[in-house]
């Protein structure tokens, strides 16, 4: 798929309200045979997601789900966490607030982990229990993942679904 798409920058037809680089993801996901039978999710890092475009695909029928950048355009401040009280948020804190028909996202891993989603809620009752290996003493949050883990090298730890899911699906559609 990706080699259909010109490198130049000409070909590109720039949808309204959308950048060159969204404009872009959306010709790879046009070309796409879409089943009316089928629901179509797209799983992408920061470099591509911003509410904006996570609202257009919702639009034309396809999910979104990604990591997002804090400088993203409306991003609500709320879930930003630049200030250094995030870390004291204990490991799993999870909170989000919807901006439109886009659910944005904070959870708190060994840092911040911030996403964006059309499919999930992020509801704490959205888990999966997975095995968690304890990360080292010089994460940025190790405080807060210590006491999560105790002394347990490995442990069995309530993820959000979404975190699962971006893990397990992300590259892909």
């Amino acid at each position: 798929l990706i080699s259909r798409v010109s490198e130049d920058p000409e070909d590109i037809e720039l949808i309204e309200g959308l950048n060159f680089t969204e404009s872009r993801v959306w010709l790879l996901l046009k070309n796409i045979e879409l089943q009316d039978d089928q629901d179509h999710i797209c799983y992408m890092d920061n470099r591509f997601s911003s509410i904006q475009f996570f609202s257009f695909l919702r639009s034309q029928s396809i999910g979104a789900c990604g990591t997002v950048r804090t400088t993203s355009r409306s991003f609500p401040n709320s879930l930003k966490g630049d200030d250094p009280t995030w870390k004291k948020k204990p490991w799993g804190y999870i909170k989000h607030v919807p901006v439109g028909d886009v659910m944005c996202i904070l959870w708190v891993d060994q840092g911040p982990v911030r996403l964006l989603t059309t499919v999930h809620t992020g509801e704490e009752d959205e888990t999966i229990e997975s095995l968690r290996k304890r990360p080292r003493t010089t994460s940025s949050n190790a405080a807060s993942v210590r006491s999560a883990f105790g002394g347990e090298e490995r442990k069995m730890l309530h993820n959000p679904e979404i975190i699962n899911d971006y893990h397990h699906l992300k590259c892909g559609v």
